[in-house]
């Protein structure tokens, strides 16, 4: 061995220290921001830093593409190599998937750290660099991660496809907040990350719908006046989750909140433990994120079958809201009952109703959309059948408690559908990591019709 050259794997596990430092680096600048300016605006910055470091390493790209007479697409961008290949990830390899090129990177250094410190989320907007580079490099492609491992997916995965017109304006725009991993969400306002995954067809139809009159929904839930009757509701106060007193709970797999939580299954430790900590907060109503992956969901019944690596179904396509056992819940819209079951069994729904809406106006044809409703007392559900219409704002059903609700903690899962799949009386409430983007056509977000506030961390 010639003087200066070291083994192949004392290199790789040079190259590994340094993108650890990398990573650490880029997550010490994004909490500085974050601390500074608030979580969301801090955000908003360091994605926009992301974006011009992109930026930079495209140019840089395109410029040694030009000097050397590549032509500037995909395979010329992947030609112009700017990193090491070896020691930034365990293993990468080459699949195609549905005609596509797509490259597959194992035990990404830098996201192994980010998850070991808990901070997925932060760390996570560095992976913006890649789009942002290939963009710089050539505006009319966009490499876009598919899987992504601060996201809960098990592997990193990545394929450069055509980008749209849309990106190709923000891109160009530098005050636009471009936020845009295969449609990822801009923190700003909670409609923008379902306006730029509109699907065509019926699914993108019912979106846009929601988009627009989402906000005239009635309330869930609700608080009754006095003590109950013996069927049917008291007096019911609809409650404005813009204006209720509210805790957003950290239920996610790397929860900061609640690093050590009890086991899932312990419906009585979970119960006192969120509902002590609204209580010590002053919150009304405890709230679930859509689209969080949850620490929740690792026994079998949500590993699926015969998946290699295992797989489990964490990615959360609901709201849930917690409020005490036997509060009622309320119509959205008016709405025909769909179907209604017991989901008996440890964690599933519990008694669950699903109600049909339209888009239709007066007198107009429209497309059918549905809500979930999981976890409710047993009771009033058993009085509902098929067919029967509620009026928007009507009371319908009551919040369950355990065991009955499927041994949870008291609380409202919320659920929109745009395709039901056949099903009756039960649909997914937790999708794979592999398959987030088509969950959440399927499941859009919630908040289009509960309009919480601030709800994205």
């Amino acid at each position: 061995m010639s003087k200066g050259m070291i083994p192949i794997k004392e290199a790789e596990e040079q190259v590994a220290l340094a993108c650890r430092r990398l990573g650490l680096l880029h997550l010490a600048f994004a909490e500085v921001l974050a601390d500074q300016l608030g979580q969301k605006e801090g955000k908003r910055m360091v994605i926009r830093a992301i974006k011009e470091y992109g930026r930079m390493i495209g140019d840089s790209k395109r410029e040694r593409a030009l000097d050397l007479g590549t032509d500037l697409d995909p395979e010329g961008f992947r030609g112009v190599s700017d990193l090491p290949e070896f020691g930034m990830h365990d293993r990468i390899e080459e699949v195609e998937i549905d005609g596509e090129r797509r490259i597959r990177a194992y035990g990404c250094v830098m996201g192994k750290v980010w998850k070991e410190l808990g901070k997925d989320e932060l760390g996570g907007c560095y992976c913006l660099v890649d789009p942002a580079s290939s963009m710089a490099f050539n505006p009319d492609y966009k490499l876009v991660h598919v899987k992504s491992l601060p996201d809960g997916d098990p592997f990193c995965e990545l394929v450069m496809r055509p980008s749209t017109e849309r990106d190709r304006a923000e891109f160009a725009a530098d005050e636009t907040d471009w936020t845009v991993i295969e449609g990822a969400p801009d923190q700003r306002d909670f409609l923008q990350p379902m306006a730029r995954q509109v699907p065509e067809g019926p699914k993108g139809e019912v979106l846009a719908w929601l988009l627009t009159h989402g906000r005239e929904a009635s309330p869930v839930v609700g608080r009754e006046s006095g003590p109950p009757p013996p069927q049917g509701f008291g007096t019911v106060t609809p409650l404005d989750l813009s204006e209720t007193s509210l805790h957003v709970f950290d239920l996610s797999r790397d929860s900061v909140e609640f690093p050590r939580g009890p086991d899932p299954g312990d419906a009585e430790a979970w119960t006192s433990l969120l509902f002590e900590k609204m209580e010590g907060v002053g919150a009304e109503v405890g709230v679930g994120r859509y689209d969080e992956v949850r620490q929740w969901y690792t026994s079998d019944i949500f590993l699926a079958p015969g998946s290699e690596p295992p797989e489990w179904r964490t990615v959360h396509v609901g709201i849930d809201l917690f409020l005490e056992a036997g509060s009622p819940v309320l119509a959205p819209f008016d709405a025909v009952v769909h179907s209604v079951a017991n989901n008996v069994g440890n964690l599933d729904y519990g008694p669950t109703v699903i109600l049909e809406h339209s888009t239709a106006g007066e007198g107009g044809e429209g497309l059918p959309f549905w809500t979930l409703y999981g976890h409710l007392a047993e009771e009033e559900v058993s009085q509902l059948h098929r067919g029967l219409v509620l009026p928007r704002g009507g009371a319908f059903a009551r919040i369950g408690d355990f065991p009955v609700n499927g041994n949870w903690a008291p609380h409202l899962h919320f659920q929109i559908i745009t395709d039901l799949l056949g099903m009756e009386g039960n649909f997914p409430g937790v999708a794979l990591p592999s398959q987030r983007t088509l969950w959440k056509i399927l499941s859009p977000d919630p908040n289009l019709i509960l309009g919480i506030p601030d709800l994205n961390p």
